[in-house]
């Protein structure tokens, strides 16, 4: 056993026996130095040891003891050799011989110590106890070599473990560590309850993690799926607000087919992309990762240049991969629920409106005046929020639309104003055209509007929204709106409005036939003398005549007796086609009596009227008339303002 070895086997029982020796006293210091100045040495990148050096550095340790030393040294050597088979990769040879050399340093100054006390003590007397102070040197010094040379072995040792772990981190770990950043944005996502959520911890996750300018996320528009549009983005500014892709051209076409990343930089060479190109990098794009779901392309992710001008490392691109991944998971799992939320709210507020109408119909059913309708009318559309509005029905005689319902303030003014829409009127026809409800923004504008209601009644409309009822391509009847609470959503109005619509204006039109006492704008007492009034003041107007004439069948009586009522049905219709043939744009007529028609005739004088007359009599009676029966038609004509200068005046002539 060399002195090192019995050094060291000295230290060890005097540690067993929980003391401690010089040994440990001088050696704690560096000792800490060798583990801090291993542990801060080791590279990223390290190098092949070279065997041989270890060798030069073993042999320093002659000057020891030259022959107890090389039988030491050899043995260390293949004992290193052996564990240098473990560390074949990368270990940093100058980092660790250098924390040899200040061990074996270390070792070195405490035998040099040894050596000088041993020379300074030859000169000290014996102690009381008779042992020489040389033996007790020699002793000691053999105690220092035995705990030099375990130490030694073992800081070796621990140099080499502390190199071999740092070295297999080095080794395992790659250069961008996304694995556990992932980790944590995987807890995230799965706790994301919104889509927008989604989107902002995929934007805030790249940014931060890949260091780029801007992030976008694009997906199907909802209204065409086809078009693709920028949902979120943070670092960028979009002016065009309508910037939009097509998924059926362009990039997005070849990242639908492909769905791999794209990089700009490489197609932007491509001729046939070149609009698509510049849009993309209109908004900072550089990256275009596709979000998939179930072989599907949900999404894209816009991503901008990195802030440090690098191109994105291969590390870089998987880490974008895998959030990709997990992230459309997530995206389609919650698209899905808000599609399903979305129903579930529309099924509520479908069966609620149904409730409503469903009483709102049973009300109806349940009248039994005119004036109980109106109340029910006006209590309902009050219920929805609906301030002023009015419904208009078609005349069925000559066409035109009479407000028959009105809000109970009647806020413009309808009641007894002989107010109506001719059915030539463009908003009529317009209407017609739509078959669907309209909303007129700035109807203030509208020339249609402002020559139909007048400035008065424009000045106290909020809105003009009308939902009209078309069947057949017949328009029956609309419902206008002119007023709304302000706390109720106008699209909710729209739409219990056009279902009410659906049995509102077939009750209407069946409870005025039934009653035809009811039915004023049928009746044609106020409605029909109205219209005259009308006409009367737009003659004045323009300073024109105006023609009333007046047909009556004198024999009808003994027409229904002879033929019966459905022979009498047919003359009435007979004489309407007669008169709808032979009456010009802005003529009008009426049956006001069982056996009476008013025809009303807007510029025409009294020898025009004759002669009309007479043509309309001639073809009637030829069509009715029979070798023993012969139909009797007389006419009457005033003229306005020969026979008169107001409504009464001229019918009175009539009379």
């Amino acid at each position: 056993m060399g002195l090192l070895e019995r050094a060291l086997e000295y230290k060890r029982r005097i540690n067993e026996e929980g003391k401690e020796t010089l040994i440990d006293r001088l050696d704690r210091k560096s000792e800490a130095d060798i583990r801090t100045q291993s542990a801060t040495s080791i590279q990223p990148t390290a190098e092949k040891i070279n065997a041989i050096e270890i060798d030069e550095i073993e042999s320093r340790n002659s000057e020891l003891n030259n022959k107890q030393k090389d039988e030491l040294e050899n043995e260390k050597i293949s004992e290193e050799n052996e564990k240098r088979e473990f560390l074949k990769e990368d270990i940093a040879a100058e980092d660790k011989s250098s924390a040899l050399e200040d061990a074996i340093a270390s070792l070195e100054d405490i035998v040099n110590l040894a050596d000088e006390r041993h020379n300074e003590d030859k000169n000290i007397s014996m102690p009381d106890n008779n042992i020489p102070a040389a033996d007790n040197l020699a002793s000691e010094r053999t105690e220092v070599e035995n705990n030099l040379s375990n130490d030694k072995a073992l800081e070796t040792s621990n140099i080499e473990s502390d190199i071999k772990d740092k070295l297999h981190d080095e080794i395992e770990e790659p250069d961008f560590n996304y694995y556990s950043m992932l980790y944590e944005i995987q807890k995230e996502l799965i706790n994301a309850d919104t889509l927008d959520e989604i989107y902002s911890i995929l934007i805030f996750s790249i940014m931060g993690q890949l260091g780029v300018s801007s992030v976008s996320i694009i997906i199907p528009s909802s209204d065409d799926k086809s078009k693709w549009v920028i949902t979120d983005s943070y670092g960028i500014k979009i002016s065009d607000s309508d910037i939009n892709w097509r998924i059926d051209e362009g990039i997005l076409k070849i990242l639908n087919n492909e769905k791999n990343i794209i990089d700009l930089e490489d197609i932007k060479n491509e001729v046939s992309l070149r609009d698509d190109y510049y849009k993309f990098t209109s908004v900072d794009a550089r990256l275009i990762k596709p979000l998939i779901e179930n072989d599907l392309l949900i999404g894209a992710i816009l991503i901008g240049e990195k802030i440090s001008f690098e191109d994105f490392t291969s590390a870089e691109i998987e880490f974008l991969n895998e959030l990709s991944q997990i992230s459309s998971t997530k995206i389609e799992l919650l698209a899905k629920q808000e599609l399903v939320k979305s129903e579930l709210i529309k099924l509520n507020a479908e069966r609620e409106i149904l409730s409503d109408i469903e009483s709102f119909q049973g009300a109806l059913l349940n009248t039994i005046s005119i004036d109980e309708l109106g109340k029910i009318l006006q209590q309902n559309f009050y219920s929805l929020g609906i301030e002023s509005y009015s419904i208009f029905m078609k005349d069925n005689l000559d066409g035109d639309y009479y407000p028959v319902q009105y809000d109970q303030k009647d806020n413009l003014g309808f009641r007894n104003s002989g107010f109506k829409i001719e059915k030539t009127n463009r908003l009529i026809t317009f209407l017609m055209k739509k078959n669907a409800s309209i909303m007129l923004e700035d109807f203030v504008k509208s020339v249609v509007v402002m020559d139909t209601f007048g400035n008065s009644r424009v000045a106290n409309m909020d809105y003009f929204i009308a939902c009209p009822f078309i069947i057949f391509g017949n328009l029956l009847g609309f419902v206008t709106i002119f007023k709304i609470n302000s706390a109720v959503n106008i699209s909710d109005i729209d739409v219990r409005i056009q279902k009410i619509n659906r049995f509102l204006f077939p009750y209407l039109d069946n409870i005025y036939e039934a009653d035809r006492s009811l039915n004023k704008y049928n009746d044609l007492t106020a409605g029909l003398h109205n219209k005259i009034k009308s006409e009367i003041q737009h003659a004045c107007d323009l300073n024109i005549s105006m023609s009333l004439m007046i047909l009556t069948i004198k024999n009808y009586k003994v027409f229904y007796e002879r033929f019966g009522a459905s022979e009498l049905e047919k003359l009435y219709n007979y004489i309407a086609e007669v008169l709808e043939s032979k009456l010009n744009a802005g003529d009008f007529s009426a049956k006001i009596d069982r056996n009476r028609f008013l025809i009303v005739l807007p510029g025409k004088d009294k020898r025009y009227s004759i002669m009309l007359a007479n043509l309309i009599k001639n073809d009637v009676v030829n069509k009715y008339s029979t070798s023993d029966f012969k139909l009797l038609i007389t006419s009457l004509i005033s003229v306005y303002p020969d026979d008169g200068a107001d409504l009464f005046s001229i019918l009175e002539v009539l009379e």
